[in-house]
């Protein structure tokens, strides 16, 4: 069983939350445990976002590019400026999409942009995360249980 949880969370550190849930479900982990190894690293995440997009940029050139590079390309991003209209709800938005562009960096990211509070930002972030977990568990769940039932009996 501890094979099956490393190998989730390294699923999840590499890939992504959207590969890590359906993998974990596929090996045959329980739901639970699935979603809260896939939370441990995404809340992880968070402040180590922060330290590198707030203050490692300030001492590191190429990161300091990057961060302005960053900022470009969301004051131009159709996506941010109506999410930067929203503010928090923006935020939580970000948080809450689980396919690609959305998730924990784009919503550190953007809350960095629009120097929010950063007790507040946790929270929603966290908050959204667990629901787009869940959803992304939910996902999963029917997509193995209607789609790939004969191929999960082979593999066990």
């Amino acid at each position: 069983m501890l094979w099956k949880i490393l190998s989730t969370f390294g699923t999840e550190i590499i890939l992504g939350k959207k590969v890590s849930v359906l993998y974990g479900l596929t090996i045959g982990l329980p739901f639970v445990i699935v979603i809260l190894t896939a939370l441990l690293w995404e809340i992880a995440q968070i402040p180590i976002i922060y330290y590198i997009y707030g203050k490692a940029c300030h001492k590191i050139s190429f990161l300091n590019r990057f961060k302005n590079n960053m900022k470009k390309r969301t004051h131009k991003n159709k996506i941010f400026i109506s999410l930067r209209k929203h503010g928090i709800w923006g935020i939580a938005l970000l948080a809450l999409y689980p396919f690609p562009g959305g998730g924990v960096l784009s919503s550190v990211i953007l809350a960095n942009i629009l120097h929010m509070d950063k007790k507040r930002v946790y929270f929603i972030i966290i908050t959204f995360t667990v629901l787009s977990l869940l959803f992304l568990g939910w996902l999963s769940l029917l997509i193995l249980k209607d789609v790939v039932p004969p191929l999960l009996s082979i593999m066990r």
